[in-house]
């Protein structure tokens, strides 16, 4: 490719001569973390599942850059994705890239250089390391759709050298940011909130049925259910079966489908075999790559022996509820399980280790701080069967664990138990707060 050619494309990307703000949508909680780490060299890397709004938030910084005073020749997007890239991407490309934007846009002073879907180009990291390395007046971030971003020689080069965001649709708190103008920081008072609860609860009953990827925000139904069925594909395309290089393309399909629909559930690879007509190795396989590229999630069994928490059947959430139900092929919505996968999706979001445990009941959620391990059930109604409060105190007298959760509803407020103390969160309540543990 020429330079003329190149630094064409870059304009036609880049704002150097058109505004940002337009294209900056929703403001994101991530942003308000990336700027305060602006003045930190490492490099920046965002993950996560495609069209979660990683390259907004790139937009959103950018905007928040020139806004600060940088100049906008200061500031280089490269998507490539860009489709006359798709013959040329190799580490070459790359270092053109950067020599022609030197050379031509912005020869001295400082720089954000934002790499749009990096792990389209091989070997990336070399460059990027020796970047670094050479401690010049560039900043870099990176954003990928693959969590293998952050493994193998990716890790090893830039050990010490990034800090990572997990990008994830927007959650509940943000999507009321957006229908209802809801600004107040948490902690947020339960009985302040009483007059907005009607609202807030009628919201939830959308989030629950069409999840947080902002492109949808905007939508009618139809819309919203074409769009999230086209999510679907580009990712089973784009970040599995074109990476992996998959013939099995109905069969992989088949499963993620499935797997969506069943979100909730406890997965047996061996059933999984039997009804999909897998081979159990290809069932993990394909299950590995449907979690690197953001759709699903795994939950490992609690125990204390490794071997016992593996060997156990592992459940499985979908990424969002809205994906999950626009490809799901059941007629009904199932919001006991949608309500589940929402609060699994906010503890993923906030503690790095969450299991499930089950013994004569079962416990939806153990997580796990530090030596601490505390249980939660969800039930999505107004009454409560008695497994629900009896798989608490089952696990509470086996681990000497004195609190507990159960996320409902309505029911709010707490009860003493001979094991300790149950405490009851409405799910509207639960989804707007962190877990105080």
């Amino acid at each position: 490719m020429t330079n003329d050619n190149l630094l064409q494309i870059l304009y036609e990307w880049n704002f150097w001569n058109r505004e940002v703000s337009s294209l900056v949508g929703h403001r994101r909680a991530y942003l308000d973390d990336l700027v305060k780490m602006l003045h930190l060299p490492e490099v920046k890397v965002l993950t996560g599942v495609r069209r979660s709004g990683k390259t907004t938030l790139m937009y959103q910084l950018i905007n928040h850059l020139i806004s600060q005073g940088h100049s906008p020749q200061a500031c280089l997007y490269v998507n490539f994705e860009e489709p006359a890239f798709l013959t040329e991407l190799n580490l070459d490309l790359l270092k053109q890239i950067y020599r022609v934007y030197r050379e031509r846009i912005c020869p001295n002073g400082k720089a954000f250089l934002f790499l749009d879907e990096i792990q389209h180009l091989p070997a990336w990291e070399k460059w990027v390391r020796a970047e670094y390395d050479k401690r010049t007046d560039l900043q870099i971030f990176v954003s990928g759709s693959n969590s293998s971003l952050m493994q193998s020689e990716f890790s090893t080069l830039l050990t010490g050298r990034n800090l990572s965001f997990q990008v994830r649709p927007l959650s509940f708190r943000e999507f009321l940011s957006v229908r209802m103008r809801l600004t107040s920081r948490p902690p947020l008072d339960y009985f302040a909130l009483a007059p907005q609860k009607a609202e807030i609860k009628f919201h939830l009953m959308d989030y629950l049925a069409w999840g947080g990827f902002p492109e949808t925000l905007a939508r009618d139904e139809n819309e919203k259910k074409r769009l999230l069925q086209q999510y679907f594909d580009d990712i089973i395309n784009k970040d599995i079966i074109a990476r992996y290089r998959i013939r099995e393309t109905f069969g992989l399909k088949r499963l993620a489908a499935y797997l969506m629909q069943n979100s909730g559930n406890l997965l047996s690879l061996t059933t999984l075999q039997k009804s999909l007509e897998f081979s159990k190795d290809t069932g993990k396989e394909y299950l590995s790559y449907l979690e690197d590229a953001g759709l699903l999630h795994q939950t490992l069994y609690f125990a204390f022996s490794l071997k016992k928490s593996m060997s156990n059947n592992r459940k499985i959430y979908a990424c969002d509820t809205g994906l999950r139900n626009a490809v799901s092929y059941s007629f009904t919505k199932d919001y006991g399980r949608l309500a589940e996968n929402l609060v699994y999706l906010k503890l993923r979001a906030e503690y790095e280790q969450v299991f499930y445990w089950k013994q004569t009941n079962e416990v939806d959620f153990v997580v796990v701080r530090g030596n601490q391990f505390f249980p939660i059930n969800v039930c999505y109604s107004e009454t409560l069967p008695p497994r629900e409060m009896e798989g608490l105190t089952q696990f509470m007298r086996e681990f000497k664990t004195a609190e507990a959760w159960l996320i409902s509803e309505e029911k709010y407020g707490k009860e003493e138990v001979v094991e300790g103390v149950i405490h009851f969160l409405p799910l509207w309540y639960f989804l707007l707060n962190p877990l105080e543990i």
